[in-house]
Parts: structure tokens; C-alpha cells; sequence
């Protein structure tokens, strides 16, 4: 991403327009260059998605992608998460049956 504002550093004197259609261009080649299919497809589904919320989008939807993988690898924090699922709904049964 840095990359790419420091190459778009020549327009700073342009118009609101051309400002947003750097903002745009840059937008558009920084999707390009994403590896994952799934990240690049999650944001190609907004319409109207600026700079800033595309590399927040991103941010997050990494973050839940190694989330996610943890969970898939059974790491410790992957089997608390299930372990107090598992509890919670052990204790939800366990309340039913008694009612």
C-alpha cells in the first residue's frame, strides 16, 4: 500500500476528481495484487468501498483467516474456544432437562 501512495505522490496538485480517481486506481491495484482469491473477492463485492475501509476490510478478514486456522490446527487457543463452546452447551442441556 505504501508502495502505491508513494508513486501517486506526483498528482497531489490535482482537482477533488482526479483525487478520487487516484484514491480509486490505487484501490484497484492494490486488490490486483492481493494473493488470496477469498480476500479479493470479499472485497470485490462492495460497490463503493474507499481506500481507508478496503485496508480495514482487509485487516479483518486476515485476521479471521488465521483465526480460523488456528481453530482448523487445534491450537490451544482454537481448542479453549471449543472446550468452553462445548461447556456452554453442556450447561444449556443440562438446564433443559432439568426444567
Amino acid at each position: 500500500m505504501q508502495k502505491l501512495k508513494r508513486l501517486s505522490t506526483d498528482c497531489n496538485s490535482l482537482s477533488d476528481s482526479a483525487s478520487q480517481h487516484k484514491e480509486e486506481v490505487i484501490r484497484d491495484a492494490f486488490i490486483g495484487g492481493i494473493v488470496s482469491n477469498e480476500i479479493r473477492q470479499r472485497l470485490l463485492e462492495e460497490n463503493n468501498l474507499s481506500l481507508d475501509n478496503m485496508i480495514s476490510k482487509v485487516r479483518s478478514l486476515e485476521a479471521a483467516h488465521r483465526n480460523a486456522e488456528l481453530f482448523r490446527a487445534g491450537s490451544p487457543q482454537g481448542s479453549f474456544v471449543h472446550q468452553t463452546a462445548a461447556s456452554s452447551l453442556e450447561n444449556d442441556n443440562c438446564k433443559s432437562d432439568e426444567g
